[in-house]
């Protein structure tokens, strides 16, 4: 099967995501109201999905909801992420296709989300 790398810019009323094969090219984009079932329509096309999204208020509901859909899913710190925060092109489909690309060079600073929801409530409380 092969390697699909997703980036995901998350938004209040819309998300895009963007998915590329192991080579760079890309195999699917979209933007759509943010909503459990249209993410999980999404990935249910791209079940292989190694996905990273940036750390903000609705990532740990975004991991949480796409998790069992895909073959993981990061969250990363968008202040390292100069690439995407700094770039002159500006838009949500740019966003995820930069955090696609670096997804698929690994090239991100991951932050910590617990798997274990009793934890996570004790943390954000």
């Amino acid at each position: 099967m092969k390697e699909v790398y997703a980036g995901m810019d998350i938004g209040s009323k819309e998300c895009a995501v963007v998915a590329i094969e192991s080579g760079g090219s890309q195999i699917d984009s979209v933007v759509f109201k943010t909503s459990e079932r249209n993410m999980v329509a999404f990935f249910s096309r791209h079940p292989n999905s190694k996905v990273l999204i940036e750390e903000c208020e609705m990532a740990a509901w975004v991991r949480a909801t796409i998790k069992p859909h895909v073959a993981s899913v990061i969250v990363c710190d968008p202040k390292r992420n100069a690439w995407v925060a700094k770039g002159t092109n500006k838009n949500d489909r740019v966003d995820a296709a930069k955090l696609a690309e670096l997804n698929r060079l690994g090239s991100f600073s991951e932050v910590w989300h617990p798997d274990d929801e009793d934890v996570a409530g004790f943390i954000f409380r």
